[in-house]
Parts: structure tokens; C-alpha cells; sequence
């Protein structure tokens, strides 16, 4: 069944792609194909993420690229369709989205490999916390003057992620994580 559900939902996707092409081909009212294509991106990340569901043996890649695809492809939805009248200009403000959507899916596959492989972790927070910093900045929610006082500690925010790198938990490095 691992296999099947993927391809269910990525079969599913491509029908619905072909019936939406062929109802604006017979005049009916509808978002172009080129405007639909992060939607496609987001099916086949579903798909993905469905096939990791009812795998026997979990890849924890197929979760990573199934959820970066389906998250991502949602969010830049939002630009090709002008949802809420944001369209690709106002990229330039949301842009952290991105980093922070990434960060989150190796903090996905970290929990949903049983807290196994701590090597995730920093991966997630650095690129993460990329976006997590980026952003308030971005939406001029922060001053500027703000970023300037942050990097005048940059050699501490260096050596905390040495820290995190080097430095794991006893549990992570004794591979005696939670057990699901």
C-alpha cells in the first residue's frame, strides 16, 4: 500500500490538472495553468507525505521534500492567485517564510524519527532561525537600528552555535532518545 496512496494523490492532482485545463480550454472562467503551478507543487507534496504514512519501512527524505513541497507550494499560492491582494512584489516581505518552513521540516523529521538523529537539529535552527530573525525585519516590524545592535554580539551568537553543534544532550549522544 506505500506506494498507492502516493500515487493516489499525485494521480488525483494530474486528473484534476488535466480537467482544469481542458474546462478553460471550453471558455469556463478559470485561474491559468500558470498561475495554478505551486498548487501542483503542494499535490505532489502530499502525495509524499501520504506515501511516508503508509510506508512500512519510513524514509525520512520522502517527509522532508514532501513537506517543503506541500507547505511551500501553499505559500507561494498565495502569490500567483493574489490572495488577499498579495502578489509576487510583496515576496520581498515574506521571503523568511521559506527558510522557517525548511527549519521546520528537519524538526519534523528529527521527531518523527523517534529524536534519533540530533544531527537534524541543527540544520533546523540555523536555517530556521534564519528566517525567524529575517522576518520582524522584513514586515518592518523591528527597527533597523535593532539589527545593527544584534550584530554587534555576532562572535556570541557564533560560539552558541558551536555549542549547539558540539555540545548534545547526554540522551543524543547515548542514542537513548524517546522511544514512540
Amino acid at each position: 500500500m506505500g506506494r498507492q496512496a502516493g500515487s493516489l494523490v499525485i494521480g488525483v492532482g494530474l486528473l484534476g490538472a488535466g480537467a482544469w485545463s481542458i474546462a478553460i480550454g471550453l471558455g469556463v472562467p478559470l485561474a491559468r495553468l500558470n498561475r495554478m503551478w505551486p498548487v501542483i507543487i503542494a499535490i505532489f507534496g502530499l502525495g509524499m507525505i501520504i506515501q511516508y504514512i503508509f510506508q512500512y519501512r519510513k524514509q525520512g527524505g520522502l517527509l522532508f521534500v514532501g513537506l517543503n513541497a506541500a507547505v511551500i507550494g501553499a505559500f507561494l499560492s498565495i502569490f500567483t492567485l493574489k490572495v488577499g491582494g498579495i502578489g509576487w512584489a510583496d515576496m520581498v516581505l515574506y521571503w523568511p517564510i521559506i527558510p522557517i518552513t525548511i527549519g521546520a521540516a528537519f524538526l519534523v523529521i528529527y521527531i518523527a524519527d523517534g529524536w534519533q538523529q540530533s544531527s537534524l537539529v541543527v540544520p533546523a535552527f540555523v536555517i530556521g532561525g534564519i528566517g525567524l530573525f529575517a522576518l520582524p525585519f522584513t514586515l518592518g516590524v523591528t527597527r533597523r537600528q535593532s539589527f545593527a545592535d544584534v550584530l554587534e554580539f555576532w562572535p556570541l551568537l557564533v560560539l552558541f552555535g558551536l555549542l549547539i553543534f558540539f555540545f548534545r544532550p547526554p540522551s543524543a549522544q547515548s542514542g537513548g532518545g524517546h522511544q514512540g
